[in-house]
């Protein structure tokens, strides 16, 4: 079909209601979008089903909270895309970490979705490329980085989508709120980010959301149950709890890492590769379902073959701390003494000069902090 015609189409559908709908924002990722590595392939959520939901997900605020390596920021970019697309004179604002950062993503993860779309290509001007700012016919996407800069683009938009939420500069990344403030009903809001620690970032606002989790039904004992990394992993041979694992005992032969699996917190049977691909046998489940903010945490095993357990368990390899192996590799936050705030400490030892210390306070101390803002 004709790339316009199609199009026409598509808005055609959608303005039979007077609301804008992503409920079927999946379906039409598959028809109009192609694969990142194959252009002739049209998208898929083969082996990446759990997406389905976070695509068409209705309300104005979601929440992800993410591991690594199960394709959430390719369908973040989709998502915005199909968006602009799908309603004319619409605008939207994707935040990164940085500027550098947004500058490379705009090339490397947006730009091949539009080139390999004939709907989405077709709707670009000629000459019209910049890694800042996409136009997508009377629709437009500004591409901005949070570091370095000390307010947001002064521009209104529809829909806001902040990426990486807990690397970004989160004074910046809230006011960028303010630019929905003139959008029909309300604007909309998509936040992906690994986690750091409780309470932060992403976590704050996933404690505050539906707090909806992919469950899994065991082919042992028929329980719907949600197993974590830290708790319900089992290597044959290492009998303590996961998180006291080292790179070290990888090279340990009496720890079957490769044997690695998931035992079911109810039964404690294994939950096996075809357990967790089996479509009818996962679900997703709120926790909290009155919330008007949805939340989905996702984990590796929720794209099971792309991360089988013992891949999960050998990557520990690649980080120098145990916080970000679990931050990044398991998606949950996670924090010791090396990456969270002894606020306690601080609040009963904190001096104001020139009040005089207090009996038994800490003396000779400095408290530095370090913010993290680079301006790159």
């Amino acid at each position: 079909m004709i790339p316009a015609v199609a199009t026409f189409l598509d808005r055609v559908k959608l303005s039979v209601s007077q609301k804008r709908d992503f409920s079927h924002m999946a379906e039409w990722l598959c028809k109009h979008t192609y694969h990142p590595k194959d252009n002739r392939t049209k998208w898929s959520f083969k082996d990446h089903e759990m997406q389905v939901a976070i695509a068409n997900e209705t309300r104005h605020h979601v929440i992800v909270r993410k591991c690594s390596q199960v394709g959430l920021s390719e369908l973040s970019v989709r998502i915005s895309l199909g968006m602009l697309n799908l309603y004319p004179g619409s605008t939207a604002i994707y935040t990164l970490p940085t500027a550098k950062f947004a500058g490379k993503f705009a090339k490397t993860r947006i730009d091949p979705v539009i080139v390999s779309s004939p709907v989405l290509k077709a709707s670009v001007p000629s000459g019209n490329d910049s890694s800042e700012l996409k136009q997508l016919g009377t629709s437009f996407l500004y591409i901005v980085g949070t570091s370095g800069q000390t307010s947001p683009i002064s521009i209104p938009a529809d829909m806001l989508i902040r990426d990486e939420v807990d690397f970004s500069n989160q004074k910046i990344l809230s006011t960028f709120f303010s630019r929905l403030g003139h959008a029909e009903e309300g604007g909309w809001i998509r936040d992906f980010s690994t986690p750091t620690i409780d309470g932060y970032g992403i976590s704050a606002d996933f404690d505050k959301s539906t707090m909806s989790r992919y469950l899994i039904k065991c082919d042992h004992c028929s329980e719907w149950v949600w197993p974590t990394i830290l708790e319900d992993v089992i290597i044959p041979g290492f009998d303590q709890p996961i998180i006291e694992f080292t790179q070290d005992d990888l090279e340990n032969q009496t720890y079957k890492v490769d044997e690695a699996y998931l035992a079911c917190p109810a039964c404690t049977g294994e939950l096996t590769m075809a357990n967790l691909a089996n479509t009818d046998r996962r679900q997703w489940v709120a926790e909290q379902p009155d919330s008007d903010i949805a939340g989905y945490q996702v984990v590796p095993f929720d794209v099971p073959r792309y991360n089988p357990i013992p891949k999960t368990i050998k990557s520990i390899k690649e980080y120098e701390n145990r916080a970000d192996w679990v931050n990044f590799e398991t998606g949950v936050p996670y924090q010791d003494a090396e990456n969270s705030f002894l606020l306690e400490a601080i609040t009963e030892n904190r001096i104001i000069l020139p009040v005089r210390p207090r009996a038994n306070a800490a003396h000779g101390c400095v408290a530095g902090l370090d913010l993290s803002l680079i301006h790159i």
